[in-house]
């Protein structure tokens, strides 16, 4: 696969000093030149935006201090503080935006949701939350957030900044009734599924890439690919594939356990829905039949599996020492390959509405965009990786394996950006709740049975969080 220059740096570790940038506000500084009549250096574009105002260049240099709640585990004990990669980041932000960012780190648990709560409550809530996919659903619902229109009103500006409405469709997902919450969306990835085309024209099984192709990659595709696939070799099992998340299907096929009753504004347990019992359908026969191995990446390195399915950025790495010829197809949607959402890992940034400094909070979000295109159009993450400051794992594991995938590829990624889904069944219940669920699913348990055990404690939690009141 080719190898491509245009190598990006992760959300959680955006950053880096541009160099030679004269006239360039120092230490929340104003610029010296009025970009309104003069227009600004190129040095400066690449700080606030191609054709930005005197007004946003004082509003984005003058950002002061914020608090961000971050689920990346190198933010533990000042690690990341010390990473020479966020070292120049920090430079960078305090030259041209005049911010200090104080990170805590919250881990992806449900205590993370806990903890914010207690701070919260104490007075002691950060100014900024990137939410993921399991802290959305019950933080949506407690009336902690700026919406969108709660900063215009405060008179927050640069909130319709390009950088940030280049995310306007994913990030319009985070609502909750008639309120946006999302600033901006922090980081989209997709689930790509990777094939192994080697083993699919050993075995002359026809692969995903030849369905999608023929526009017919859908749900029943994948299962015919997994089923005709897996065999026994002499002393060598062959699997058709895998997938981490088993609620990856339910997603794909328009399904949801939890839905929000837009006519009586609550959440509201969705289980019987016909999609849903599909889909649920499809993971047990999946499973229980054998046609996936309980871990999957190591099987598809080593040529034993078909089809690996994950978020783009962990699949980039899986593919990158793998010898076999290797191609990437979307992960599929329902029976007709149109209804569904492309299932994968959302994140967005949103303000607490007990910020002291919300304008900071949304020119931070600017800034790590504006830090990230700088870095696509430069060697810069290059370089940082030959001079031993980043290596590629590391690069992999934040960002859509730009180095791994070729053009085509990207594009592909690109395409799927803005339609995953923002679900509202992960994280609803509590992380051991879903964990039983599907156990029961995968290892015995029929699918009525299931819903049955399950029904009425997700509809004990979506009655919690219709009534949850802050403190």
């Amino acid at each position: 696969m080719h190898r491509l220059c245009c190598l990006i740096l992760a959300a959680a570790a955006a950053a880096a000093l541009l160099a030679g940038c004269a006239g360039a506000p120092g230490n929340g500084g104003s610029a010296s030149a009025d970009p309104a009549s003069s227009g600004i250096s190129p040095e400066l574009a690449s700080a606030y935006g191609e054709g930005a105002s005197a007004l946003t260049v004082e509003t984005l240099s003058n950002s002061g201090r914020i608090t961000v709640y971050t689920t990346t585990a190198d933010f533990a004990n000042d690690k990341f503080d010390n990473d020479p990669v966020m070292q120049k980041y920090n430079d960078w932000a305090k030259k041209y935006y005049g911010l200090t960012v104080k990170y805590r780190y919250r881990g992806w648990s449900a205590t993370q949701l806990e903890k914010f709560m207690t701070d919260y409550a104490a007075g002691d809530a950060p100014d900024l939350f990137v939410l993921n996919y399991y802290t959305w659903p019950k933080i949506a619902f407690r009336d902690v957030l700026y919406s969108v229109e709660d900063l215009a009103k405060l008179g927050v500006r640069e909130l319709d900044h390009p950088i940030l409405t280049q995310s306007a469709e994913l990030a319009a997902r985070y609502r909750v009734g008639d309120k946006q919450y999302a600033i901006a969306a922090a980081g989209c990835f997709p689930v790509l599924c990777g094939i192994n085309l080697d083993l699919f024209e050993e075995y002359s099984v026809k692969s995903p890439l030849d369905y999608y192709k023929e526009g017919a990659w859908n749900m029943d595709a994948y299962v015919r690919c997994c089923k005709e696939l897996t065999r026994t070799v002499g002393e060598k099992k062959i699997w058709g594939g895998f997938g981490w998340n088993q609620d990856w299907f339910l997603i794909a096929n328009d399904g949801r356990m939890i839905d929000w009753d837009k006519d009586h504004a609550k959440l509201v347990v969705a289980m019987n829905d016909s999609k849903t019992l599909n889909a649920l359908n499809t993971i047990r026969d999946l499973y229980m039949s054998g046609y996936v191995p309980e871990q999957g990446d190591a099987f598809f390195k080593r040529g034993q599996m078909g089809i690996f399915c994950a978020e783009n950025q962990n699949l980039a790495f899986t593919l990158k020492d793998c010898t076999f010829r290797w191609d990437v197809v979307p992960f599929p949607l329902g029976a007709d390959n149109t209804s569904g959402n492309c299932p994968g890992a959302p994140q967005a940034h949103v303000v607490i509405s007990s910020s002291r400094n919300p304008q900071g909070a949304v020119n931070y979000m600017i800034s790590r965009k504006m830090w990230a295109k700088y870095l696509r159009e430069s060697d810069l993450t290059e370089r940082m990786i030959e001079a031993g400051e980043m290596d590629e794992r590391q690069n992999a594991y934040n960002e859509p394996g730009w180095y791994t995938f070729d053009e085509e590829q990207i594009a592909m990624y690109e395409a799927l950006e803005n339609k995953v889904a923002v679900d509202l069944t992960r994280g609803t219940g509590t992380l051991a709740l879903d964990t039983s669920f599907w156990n029961d699913l995968t290892q015995g348990k029929t699918v009525k049975e299931c819903i049955d055990a399950y029904e009425a404690l997700y509809r004990e939690q979506c009655e919690f969080e219709n009534n949850y009141k802050p403190q």
